[in-house]
């Protein structure tokens, strides 16, 4: 009992239970690890905020060209053109450009040179994300900070012993999580977010520990990341919401 026959020869089926036992972590260096996952994405958060403003300043000089409603009817072609068509048209081409260098077809990098690749690509990313909204491209409806959360989740999980394999969802999730809750000065809607999104998806999956381990892991990242934005970013809200009173009790059927 507790011996198996494979096509190696003897194995032994408990094998696997004790390297894992070994190389599992303590709930300690877990929330540790998360508590790090949002203070790093809140810092890159704000870091990519004020690089997205110095592309805009430099571009518009700070002027309501790009934020007013009534100009546009207004502007002359002369400056419409050179103002509004022009950075988008650069940044477009920029970005086209940083993207056909990180991503053309190379031999298949070594194991060492593996992990450089991925971090090349990895910046490039950002720098691209950075460079789209400078010059007035739209992304995507969570923006890149949620990006940015997952990649911050994927360093920090290289400084377990497992290397986040067994930990891998509730990092994602700390690190998806703290990205929205930098990103809108939102800390609830990142945990949010982050169970919606990271945890339902990878049910299926193995998520180490308890369901309330993953869940604090989430919640640490979530609201040290939108302490850290609103250090570097302020504490406005990212979205005002209007002032809305109830009128009748009919409308909580709607």
């Amino acid at each position: 009992p507790g011996i198996r026959v494979g096509a190696m020869g003897v194995e032994d089926e408990n094998y696997d239970d004790r390297e894992q036992d070994e190389f599992d972590e303590p709930e300690f260096a877990l929330i540790l690890v998360a508590c790090l996952i949002g203070i790093g994405t809140g810092a890159g958060v704000v870091i990519f905020n004020d690089a997205v403003k110095y592309i805009r300043q430099v571009l518009w000089d700070d002027t309501t060209v790009v934020t007013g409603r009534q100009l546009l009817s207004h502007l002359p072609e002369s400056v419409l053109v050179p103002q509004l068509l022009l950075p988008p048209l650069l940044g477009s081409i920029l970005v086209g450009l940083i993207t056909a260098s990180t991503s053309g077809k190379t031999s298949v990098p070594s194991d060492g040179k593996k992990s450089s690749h991925i971090i090349v690509k990895k910046l490039a990313r950002i720098m691209n994300a950075i460079i789209s909204l400078g010059t007035g491209i739209s992304l995507g409806p969570e923006g890149p900070s949620v990006e940015l959360g997952k990649d911050v989740a994927q360093a920090a999980g290289n400084l377990l012993k497992s290397n986040g394999r067994r930990h891998l969802a509730p990092l994602l999730a700390a690190g998806s999580g703290s990205g929205v809750a930098a990103g809108f000065n939102a800390p609830v809607s990142g945990v949010f977010f982050a169970v919606e999104t990271v945890l339902q998806n990878r049910r299926s999956s193995s998520i180490s520990g308890s369901n309330g381990l993953t869940i604090a892991m989430v919640l640490l990242a979530s609201v040290l990341a939108a302490v850290v934005s609103q250090a570097g970013l302020g504490s406005s809200p990212a979205f005002r919401v209007p002032d809305y009173r109830l009128e009748s009790l009919l409308e909580l059927s709607l």
